[in-house]
């Protein structure tokens, strides 16, 4: 008579093993970018059996460095593969991401924060000049300035609210799935972000 299979060792077979992850921070400089972040990451982001993950954050503005430092300071005790940390470009008029980049490692190292918090790829998304001009760009709203202030009075014209007040339901109504794929071919600040929130890294 033939043995019938043991069902936990049968189960045990079957049950699938969790890929291992690639993992990436993705870091806004605050609470609006946070939120336009996660909105992306619902839409474009893993799923269970993806090979990477996406982690979201923000700080509370500052310099450039302040910002950089910030972000990595969400990295302690973490070990995070890739740290992308999303920046308003006229913030960088006199300044070198490498270079500040390079000043909050120092100021971490100096912190006597360890090494191995710090993620191997380290890399600027700017947006230009703000946030509110790629939104406002994705709904071909202009006209286009240099630097961000202008942008915040119009985008509160344009949707009734400013960028840090939108929910959910407003993020779903003005860009959804359809909106962001037809549009992202002309926008490259929002097509970087789509590829990064789909795994392309």
């Amino acid at each position: 008579m033939t043995p019938r299979p043991d069902k936990d060792h049968q189960g045990a077979r079957k049950r699938k093993v969790p890929p291992t992850k690639r993992t990436c921070l993705v870091f806004g400089e605050g609470r609006g970018e946070e939120k336009f972040l996660k909105h992306l990451r619902n839409l474009y982001g893993p799923n269970w059996e993806s090979n990477y993950s996406i982690t979201i954050s923000y700080g509370f503005g500052g310099s450039p460095c302040d910002i950089i430092k910030s972000a990595l300071d969400r990295c302690i005790g973490k070990q995070f593969d890739k740290l992308a940390v999303v920046l308003d470009s006229d913030a960088f008029a006199d300044k070198n991401f490498a270079d500040e980049k390079l000043a909050a490692i120092n100021k971490l190292r100096k912190a006597h924060i360890a090494h191995y918090s710090i993620p191997h790829e380290i890399v600027p998304h700017l947006n230009s000049p703000c946030l509110e001009a790629v939104l406002l760009r994705i709904h071909a709203v202009g006209p286009r300035y240099d630097t961000c202030p202008p942008y915040k009075g119009i985008f509160k014209s344009k949707f009734g609210k400013y960028l840090d007040e939108f929910t959910d339901k407003d993020w779903g109504m003005h860009f959804s799935m359809t909106i962001l794929n037809s549009m992202s071919p002309a926008i490259p600040e929002l097509q970087e972000l789509i590829r990064l929130m789909s795994g392309h890294w």
